[in-house]
């Protein structure tokens, strides 16, 4: 009785050889893969970097960001009647900007209350500040 062969070709009815078979396979199969890689840096163009440089740190959410504290410019008015500049708008002690609550305004700064905590903010000193550089004298130099 004869061996039937399952899964026959007719290329192995027609002659082709097992191995030839093989060959074929394994260059359909080289051919997807090179496809496959042909079309990858197609996809990943954005991602392209310099092997050179070490890899990035990954983005870390637990950096909060800063909130601005309030700038104080100005102090107007005396003892019983002041009002400060608070973020360029005017304010009074028991008056309230930006969420910052004018506790006090004092006579170089004021208390303020954020959250339940309370700060003191000083204006500038004014020796920070450069004095405009001045003539020695104002009379004409002679000329000999």
């Amino acid at each position: 009785m004869k061996a039937r062969v399952y899964g026959s070709t007719n290329a192995s009815r027609h002659g082709a050889s097992a191995s030839s078979l093989a060959l074929t396979a394994a260059l359909s199969g080289l051919t997807l893969v090179l496809l496959g890689l042909y079309a990858a840096p197609a996809a990943a163009a954005d991602e392209v970097r310099d092997p050179m440089r070490p890899p990035r740190p990954a983005p870390s959410a637990a950096a909060p960001a800063r909130e601005a504290l309030p700038v104080l410019t100005a102090i107007i008015g005396t003892a019983g009647d002041r009002v400060a500049v608070i973020n360029d708008q005017l304010v009074r002690s028991g008056g309230s900007v930006d969420g910052y609550v004018i506790e006090q305004v004092f006579e170089t700064g004021v208390r303020y209350r954020r959250a339940g905590v309370t700060h003191d903010l000083y204006l500038p000193h004014m020796a920070a500040f450069k004095k405009p550089a001045t003539a020695l004298s104002n009379k004409p130099k002679e000329v000999h």
